[in-house]
């Protein structure tokens, strides 16, 4: 297996290498789908000798910017290049629309590795939502700077960079903060009552609340209740408590000894009389 030598200094990048690799995934579908083999007549191999040929035609003088080596399995350092996702895109459309799409994509999601986003999520997005954030962020490009996808001069190119790279991934880490905010939103004793539906009694909130507080299921901060606040718990911890450390017991059976106590003195209260 061929070893990349890295250069890319924090910035998404593909090498040549892996272009290559695009186009003939790509061959070999098309003769499969064909009924042919690959390689054969119609389904040629790209050859990455072949490729590195043509890298001067597209590029122009600018193309030895983008020159790194590589190693390949016998450990002998070979030529090749690693591209930023500008000059990526423009090798792979000198193949194929189809292929500059795959590549768009390919250098989207490497971006969003770069810039943070969680992996999970990354593998999570569809390649058509990919494509609808790249056309998004093209769109607004074209409308900012006058210029199309297909010419895109450096200072639209970097802003189509930072939309994907900075922007994108920064905007939906704040949703994911977000939501995971709602998620972790405590609940107070009196919700408590509700949500378990519990027997109602006056102050029982505040006794509940002092035992949610002893179980360490207190949450920083107050929750507003009007013209006052109440303390805030965790419902996940909340929850553990109900199912295994009996708590909804220990409340229903306090419940039980209260209104004892207000009947004993209700007789006691009528024998006075």
């Amino acid at each position: 297996m061929n070893k990349l030598i890295p250069g890319s200094n924090g910035v998404a990048t593909m090498t040549s290498l892996e272009i290559v690799d695009f186009i003939n995934e790509d061959r070999k579908a098309k003769a499969e789908a064909a009924g042919a083999k690959f390689p054969s007549k119609g389904f040629a191999k790209l050859e990455h000798s072949d490729f590195l040929k043509k890298v001067p035609e597209v590029l122009g003088k600018d193309h030895g910017n983008f020159s790194s080596i590589y190693q390949d399995a016998y450990g002998r350092s070979q030529p090749s290049y690693t591209f930023p996702k500008r000059e990526a895109c423009l090798m792979a459309m000198s193949y194929s629309y189809e292929i500059q799409a795959k590549v768009f994509d390919r250098m989207t999601y490497l971006e969003f590795q770069v810039a943070g986003l969680p992996a999970a999520l990354i593998e999570g997005i569809s390649d058509s939502v990919m494509m609808r954030i790249g056309g998004m962020v093209k769109a607004i490009v074209h409308k900012e700077f006058g210029y199309t996808s297909v010419d895109l001069k450096d200072s639209a190119q970097q802003a189509v960079n930072d939309a994907v790279s900075i922007v994108v991934p920064q905007a939906v880490n704040a949703t994911l903060a977000l939501r995971e905010m709602g998620v972790r939103r405590g609940i107070t004793a009196g919700q408590v009552v509700e949500r378990y539906r519990m027997t109602k009694i006056r102050n029982g909130d505040k006794v509940l609340s002092r035992w949610l507080c002893e179980l360490g299921c207190q949450m920083p901060g107050r929750a507003e209740m009007g013209r006052s606040t109440a303390k805030m718990f965790d419902p996940d911890k909340v929850e553990a408590q109900f199912k295994y450390s009996g708590l909804s017991l220990r409340y229903e059976q306090y419940v039980k000894e209260r209104k004892g106590q207000l009947s004993l003195f209700k007789v006691v209260g009528k024998s006075g009389d």
